[in-house]
């Protein structure tokens, strides 16, 4: 597994781009899929350079592990997002519960957000020992009313549909390339999901960051402390705007180099 973690996030994609189709080119029996946020608008950027994508799919993250459910013949619906607001209903009326009210239906919508990144970040149990007094009994209700879902049977068509892939991943995917320009890797969970995948296949991650402990880059860099961090080729004017990027006294770059290349963020950051 690559992980390419610097400033130059539109030169590292376009690179990524020219690559993956030079290397498609060369073997056309293998797969490359560009993981992405937005696939049409790199399906335009890849017609730039090809006129067809033979072997390159450009797809979500989701769209991949609907893909690997069905190479690995995993027949599994997930519940829809009206059977998760009955089964949540049903818990909170099965107990005593501070939620049990007449207009609990708009709560539960907003629950279901809420525990979607709880799983998504894998919120364990020690949590409830942090709780400021004020919110404590709130809170505790929440946390305790995900962990029953999350402990029940209902669990694989709830949250983890794409976890039963984990135990069947193999050396049948050998000849896929996943390259992950989306920001669905930085949570917790998809990014465990990603390290599984580069057991078995070429997996590529690309990010935007710079390798210091500030908080700008705290998102990413705490899913990234074990792996390889390829920085080398943050230019002296990037790193130079983002230490100054904040500073009322920056002072001037010595060297000559264009505006144009000044540091992208994003809204994680």
């Amino acid at each position: 597994m690559k992980t390419i973690c610097n400033l130059n996030y539109t030169t590292n994609i376009k690179k990524l781009i020219q690559t993956t189709i030079k290397q498609a080119q060369n073997n056309i029996f293998d797969t490359y899929y560009l993981i992405v946020d937005d696939p049409l608008f790199f399906e335009e950027a890849c017609f730039n350079y090809i006129d067809t994508l033979f072997n390159i799919q450009i797809i979500t993250y989701k769209q991949l592990i609907t893909k690997l459910l069905s190479i690995y013949h995993i027949n599994i619906q997930e519940y829809s997002k009206l059977d998760k607001i009955l089964i949540i209903k049903l818990l909170i009326e099965s107990n005593d519960n501070l939620f049990n009210t007449p207009n609990k239906i708009d709560l539960i919508s907003e629950l279901l957000d809420i525990y979607d990144l709880f799983y998504l970040e894998e919120l364990d149990k020690n949590v409830l020992n942090n709780i400021p007094a004020m919110s404590k009994t709130k809170m505790e209700t929440i946390i305790e009313l995900y962990f029953q879902i999350k402990e029940s049977n209902l669990n694989d068509k709830v949250f983890k549909v794409a976890d039963l892939l984990l135990e069947q991943l193999d050396d049948q995917i050998a000849n896929n390339h996943y390259y992950f320009i989306t920001e669905k890797v930085l949570t917790k969970h998809h990014y465990h999901f990603v390290k599984q995948l580069s057991k078995y296949s070429d997996v590529i991650v690309l990010l935007t960051c710079n390798n210091d402990a500030r908080d700008l880059n705290q998102p990413y860099l705490s899913y990234l402390t074990s792996e390889t961090i390829n920085d080398n080729h943050d230019s002296g004017y990037l790193n130079h705007l983002n230490q100054y990027t904040f500073s009322l006294q920056a002072p001037k770059y010595p060297g000559n180099n264009p505006l144009y290349t000044i540091i992208q963020t994003t809204p994680k950051a």
